[in-house]
């Protein structure tokens, strides 16, 4: 009898240590008695650095912008002394194109193009004495700077200089466009409707000075273009 008995209770304890010893794999325990085996997959995505979508890290996607809207042109020429000024204002139509990348969040690099035209406008003399109608075309080519100050708000503001010219036609006679430089600046607000897609509008000002020194007589002229025109942008 005592021989059964110790014999059942051996049993029992081993049946006891086999159930015991799933439970001890299932957890961690084993794995630190064991240093060559590999790191659990928490461990794994702990260890390996997150990357943060904003302040300042490096991208490189490309920003396109196309604009088009109307506004007011105001031009004032002025020929060598000895012959009388002339000035003018009328509604324009202006388009333009940026493309350039997205080097940082927050900013964006590349080359404009900004065109505005004033299809006719009265020409008229310092004097009053003489007048005529006119198409006027100004054009502006330089790289462009375009910045927003907190991407959630969709405000932008941006800055471009570079060449520029300046195209009289009057009525009755042609004459070659003036070439000089100009600069343009613009305040806008854009709003999503896309994975890369947003538009908006901005209100743009495009100053330019431009000149011509031909064999008749030297002749200048300085322009000033303000625009309210809607965008779409790629970015």
């Amino acid at each position: 009898m005592a021989n059964f008995t110790s014999a059942a209770a051996a049993v029992a304890v081993g049946l006891a240590i086999a159930a015991h010893a799933p439970s001890a794999a299932a957890d961690g325990s084993a794995v630190t008695d064991h240093p060559d085996s590999f790191p659990p997959p928490a461990l794994e995505r702990a260890s390996t650095p997150a990357s943060s979508p904003a302040g300042g890290s490096a991208k490189s996607d490309l920003y396109l912008r196309m604009s088009a809207g109307a506004g007011v042109v105001g031009l004032d020429m002025h020929p060598e002394r000895g012959y009388e000024n002339y000035s003018a204002d009328g509604a324009s139509l202006s388009l333009e194109l940026l493309v350039g990348a997205s080097i940082y969040h927050g900013a964006a690099l590349g080359g404009a193009v900004f065109y505005d035209l004033a299809p006719s406008m009265d020409l008229a003399s310092s004097s009053g004495q003489d007048s005529t109608r006119s198409t006027v075309g100004i054009g502006l080519v330089g790289p462009f700077v375009d910045a927003f100050p907190e991407r959630n708000w969709g405000l932008h503001l941006g800055l471009s200089a570079g060449f520029a010219s300046l195209s009289v036609h009057p009525a009755g006679a042609t004459r070659h466009p003036l070439y000089g430089i100009g600069g343009a600046a613009w305040a806008g607000y854009q709003f999503s409707i896309g994975e890369h897609w947003t538009m908006g509008s901005l209100l743009r000002v495009v100053q330019t000075v431009t000149g011509d020194e031909s064999t008749e007589f030297d002749f200048e002229a300085s322009c000033l273009a303000t625009s309210l025109m809607l965008t779409a942008v790629h970015q």
